[in-house]
């Protein structure tokens, strides 16, 4: 589909051709370069739920576009699943998700402020994405939350690495919880 459409919102489409399923015609710092230029990256299903390109994009800088349906615990969590209908929501499946949970260390994600959720299937992907366009304010408050959160994906490095709110401090919050289950 995203083949037949040359621009969406103005903005031309780019394709990464993978053959053979996992084999990319560019190389990887080709892949990054179109990340960093690109508004929208499609993270569409793979093997499993969890994908790495999904955290590429957002490390990129690339408003991640996904495909959301109710989740199999969908009526007691209220989240969606960004890989197939009925299977688990993504609050399980992403790093430091926080849905609708109380904001704590280790949980402080909420991805639904800068992921791109396209409802009733792949044919909505292009008006979602133009409507998104359209509304300036919604496309920079999105970006800017990506923005605030892709640290938290990353482990800091030199004078970094011990500042609260990377990878590593997420870490340590998701193992302060279970410590605190097993008690």
């Amino acid at each position: 589909m995203l083949n037949q459409v040359k621009s969406i919102g103005g903005l031309p489409t780019i394709q990464t051709e993978i053959a053979d399923h996992r084999q990319f015609s560019l190389p990887p710092s080709k892949i990054w370069e179109n990340y960093r230029n690109t508004v929208f990256c499609p993270v569409l299903k793979g093997d499993l739920p969890y994908q790495k390109r999904f955290y590429d994009v957002i490390l990129s800088g690339c408003l991640p576009v996904v495909l959301a349906s109710p989740a199999n615990d969908f009526k007691r969590t209220g989240c969606h699943t960004w890989w197939s209908l009925m299977k688990a929501n993504y609050v399980t499946t992403h790093a430091f998700a926080r849905g609708g949970r109380t904001r704590r260390r280790g949980m402080s994600i909420d991805y639904r402020d800068f992921v791109v959720e396209v409802f009733h299937g792949p044919r909505n992907l292009i008006s979602t994405l133009e409507k998104l366009m359209k509304d300036k304010n919604k496309l920079r408050a999105m970006q800017e939350a990506l923005g605030r959160n892709a640290r938290k994906l990353v482990y800091g490095l030199d004078k970094d690495i011990d500042a609260e709110g990377d990878a590593f401090d997420q870490l340590l919050g998701r193992l302060r919880q279970y410590l605190d289950r097993l008690e």
